[in-house]
């Protein structure tokens, strides 16, 4: 595999790639990261994806998935400090997602990865509170109640927008999203609590 995976990242580019083969490419670099966590490797593809001059809606997807792969690298992170440093990379690409996308088809999808994302580096955060004191630990609560604030920020917009949908017209992917963002609002607003 890692004979094929060389010679696939190393082989010529081809004049432009084909709407099927970008999505094909993105679909393996998703599956590079959270299927076998090879971040580094998904991360290659979607640069060799990137230097194609892709537009429209496969570059939309692309920039999402960069985001997704941040995430699965920061979970099979086994160093506590370089886990926290993975997912502020993630927050940094679904914020710039978010701003530089406003009208994206994948917003709503970089909003929820936002805040899943936001629940996790929580415990995160509290896995490397256990091996730090003093002002480490002061500025890890710090960053943990400022990620939380926000994000809660973001959840209640993205319920209120969820919720203006009439419950008849509500697909279950609808119900689905509003029900996780709730649970995931409350347990963040737990936490800030515990924080204070």
């Amino acid at each position: 595999m890692a004979l094929f995976l060389a010679l696939f990242l190393t082989a010529p580019a081809q004049a432009q790639m084909s709407s099927s083969e970008v999505k094909a490419e993105i679909a393996f670099a998703r599956g590079l990261a959270a299927d076998w966590t090879f971040v580094d490797l998904a991360q290659s593809v979607l640069a060799k994806v990137e230097r194609e001059g892709i537009a429209g809606k496969a570059r939309e997807e692309l920039e999402l998935v960069k985001c997704e792969v941040f995430v699965s690298g920061a979970r099979s992170e086994p160093d506590a400090i370089a886990r926290l440093v993975l997912f502020e990379s993630a927050f940094e690409a679904y914020q710039l997602f978010i701003d530089g996308y406003p009208n994206s088809d994948f917003k709503s999808q970089a909003e929820t990865g936002l805040v899943n994302t936001a629940s996790i580096y929580g415990r995160a955060i509290d896995l490397a509170l256990e091996e730090s004191v003093g002002e480490t630990a002061t500025e890890l609560n710090g960053k943990k109640a400022d990620v939380l604030t926000n994000t809660v920020l973001l959840t209640q917009s993205l319920i209120e927008s969820l919720a203006t949908i009439p419950e008849e017209e509500r697909s279950e992917a609808n119900r689905r999203e509003l029900a996780g963002l709730m649970l995931n609002r409350g347990q963040m607003l737990g936490e800030i609590g515990r924080i204070e």
